[in-house]
């Protein structure tokens, strides 16, 4: 493996007891690979020539989800991650993305899987029709056209789950197309599966798959919370939410589930990690053999402020201008008779035809230049 995408496929190794990244590993990287497994139709497990394996989420593509532990399988995921498989013993070539960041936030690789026939695992996912594109990041993946020109095909062929779910790349799997563990087969209440609704509705947020978990609510609550990019735009400083605890009601064949959340969000202004508690009331109804929220209804219990945007944080007072400093004080006139302005020598009498005038008396006129007595002299 050569030196430097190895690092990078380490670097999920050294993120998980805190390691820090090499400068390096910020420039675009190439490294060779050998696919060792899919772990659903866009996330890859891989093995360098040191034995070192790693995660590789794809760049740009969503597939719908592998049923787990704590979230039920979605339509069309096993065929997805068969795609995946198919090139399971096969060289790749990762390259990372720049714009895209190294790590996502479960700390997998992010990357593009090429094999050494120049085959895209990605673009072969997104082409069968069962993923599709994802725009992860604020700033396009370089490979987005062609992405998006596969899925357009696909979808206009109804290949995938175009055909099979109707589109819905995040449509749970009815139960009879799940296969339960023996103990579990038919166990599952609609009470536990209106939870894993919303919880995977906070899933998808942490993963940033805001499109996936918009499809989650109702058309009514979309409504009520606005245009998608203005809903998605109040998550850009999120570093993540997590349900506390969860409680479910039945009610009328309606799902009551409320849940305790704690979110991590940075402030535009501070640069600081705040967090937030929140109680939020879902309402869920059975539409298509699926739940959708048809009601969300959340306060604020507790935490700090977070200020989404630069405009918000407040300015600096203006400083005031200083005042200018006062006229200096005038020097007494010297020589001058006080009682007379402008300035008429003391030292003899005057008459007006000497010094012209007017002059402005403002004392005892002893030079009798103010003859009508008027406070001017020699007028």
């Amino acid at each position: 493996m050569g030196s430097g995408v190895r690092r990078a496929v380490i670097a999920v190794a050294a993120l998980a007891v805190g390691g820090s990244l090499p400068a390096a590993a910020q420039a675009q990287q190439q490294v060779a690979a050998t696919v060792v497994r899919a772990l659903d139709g866009d996330t890859v497990e891989v093995r360098g020539a040191d034995s070192r394996t790693a995660t590789v989420r794809l760049i740009g593509v969503d597939a719908p989800e592998i049923e787990r532990d704590d979230a039920a399988g979605e339509c069309g995921a096993r065929q997805a991650a068969a795609v995946v498989a198919s090139f399971t013993g096969q060289q790749v070539t990762l390259t990372t993305e720049p714009s895209q960041g190294l790590v996502d936030s479960a700390g997998r690789v992010l990357a593009y899987a090429d094999t050494v026939a120049g085959a895209d695992i990605g673009l072969a996912v997104i082409a069968s029709g069962y993923g599709e594109v994802f725009l992860g990041a604020p700033t396009p993946f370089a490979r987005v056209t062609s992405y998006q020109q596969a899925e357009t095909a696909a979808r206009a062929a109804v290949t995938g789950v175009w055909r099979d779910c109707a589109g819905d790349f995040h449509r749970p799997l009815p139960s009879e197309a799940t296969t339960p563990a023996p103990d579990d087969a038919d166990d599952v209440s609609p009470a536990d599966e209106a939870e894993r609704v919303v919880r995977r509705f906070y899933f998808l947020l942490n993963e940033r798959r805001h499109r996936s978990a918009w499809r989650l609510l109702s058309a009514s609550v979309r409504r009520r919370l606005g245009p998608y990019d203005a809903w998605r735009s109040g998550f850009r400083r999120s570093l993540g939410t997590k349900v506390n605890r969860a409680s479910v009601r039945m009610v009328s064949g309606r799902a009551v589930v409320r849940v305790a959340i704690r979110s991590r969000d940075r402030d535009a202004c501070s640069g600081d990690v705040v967090r937030q508690f929140f109680r939020v009331r879902w309402v869920l109804a059975r539409r298509g053999g699926t739940w959708v929220a048809t009601g969300v209804t959340a306060r604020k219990v507790g935490g700090g402020r977070v200020r989404l945007s630069r405009s918000a944080c407040p300015r600096p007072k203006p400083t005031d201008a200083p005042s200018p400093p006062p006229d200096p004080p005038r020097p007494p006139r010297t020589g001058c008779h006080p009682s007379y302005s402008p300035c008429v020598p003391t030292g003899r009498d005057y008459d007006c035809g000497e010094l012209g005038g007017p002059y402005t008396v403002t004392g005892p006129d002893e030079y009798r230049l103010d003859a009508d007595g008027d406070g001017v002299g020699c007028e």
